[in-house]
């Protein structure tokens, strides 16, 4: 229970911070592995009969993780003066490396959810973060909301559609559709040889994850449903086909 507040302190608090985390985990841990050394070990005292132990542990939490985050520096999103929308005043110059360009490409195509984000890339959460912070204070990107989902909510900006390659005709307008030839190839083959799937991932060297961010995607857009309980099925919807006749 008690770690619990520090997730959600991360999801409606943006000046919470890593030092706050680490403080007050340890805190809680501590608090309640002391007490209960006292109380069910050697019996010498149980703070049962006054509070119950998690509650407990989660007040101490709580408390020292605020005070701890008040006292660190936050992260950029947690200043003051921070301001959510890009303006050509507010944000800094940034210099884009590889993974910052990759993940702009898939935002500007509509993947826009942190875990979409994260799965493509086939990284842990810490890269993707990095990624996306990067892209947020030069503006390239700029999120839903501040707390809760929508902190982890992205579209991409004009200077971000700027910064990456110009789209051809055709495929400009896939993209705003939200699809690439890559997932058009994969509409037909789900709508014309379902059973060559296995086939167009090894070709394409898409593995698990990156395939799992694709198929949420497609199917967030309506161009697919997914099914199946061990293996994944997939099933082209009538918006699928339309694009498939369309681009194909």
């Amino acid at each position: 229970m008690p770690p619990a507040i520090l997730l959600g302190l991360g999801a409606i608090w943006p000046k919470f911070n890593s030092r706050g985390a680490i403080c007050g985990a340890l805190a809680g841990m501590i608090t309640m592995a002391v007490f209960t050394l006292l109380g069910d070990v050697f019996k010498v005292f149980a703070i049962n009969k006054y509070i119950y132990l998690a509650t407990l542990g989660f007040l101490v939490t709580l408390v020292v993780a605020v005070l701890a985050s008040l006292t660190g520096k936050p992260k950029y999103y947690g200043e003051s003066n921070w301001e959510r929308v890009p303006t050509a005043s507010n944000r800094k110059d940034v210099k884009l490396d590889a993974t910052d360009l990759q993940v702009l490409e898939m935002i500007r195509v509509g993947h826009c959810y942190m875990a979409d984000l994260t799965d493509a890339l086939g990284v842990d959460s810490k890269t993707s973060s990095a990624a996306v912070e990067h892209l947020d204070q030069g503006g390239y990107i700029v999120r839903a909301g501040m707390r809760g989902s929508k902190f982890y909510t992205f579209s991409i900006t004009d200077k971000g559609r700027a910064a990456l390659p110009v789209l051809g005709g055709r495929e400009s307008e896939m993209a705003r559709e939200c699809l690439t030839p890559l997932y058009v190839q994969l509409l037909k083959i789900v709508k014309d040889t379902p059973e060559k799937q296995a086939e167009f991932l090894q070709k394409n060297g898409i593995k698990s994850m990156r395939m799992s961010s694709i198929c949420s995607h497609l199917t967030r857009q309506g161009y697919i449903v997914e099914g199946g309980l061990f293996k994944r099925k997939l099933r082209i919807t009538d918006k699928g086909i339309a694009a498939v006749q369309k681009y194909a």
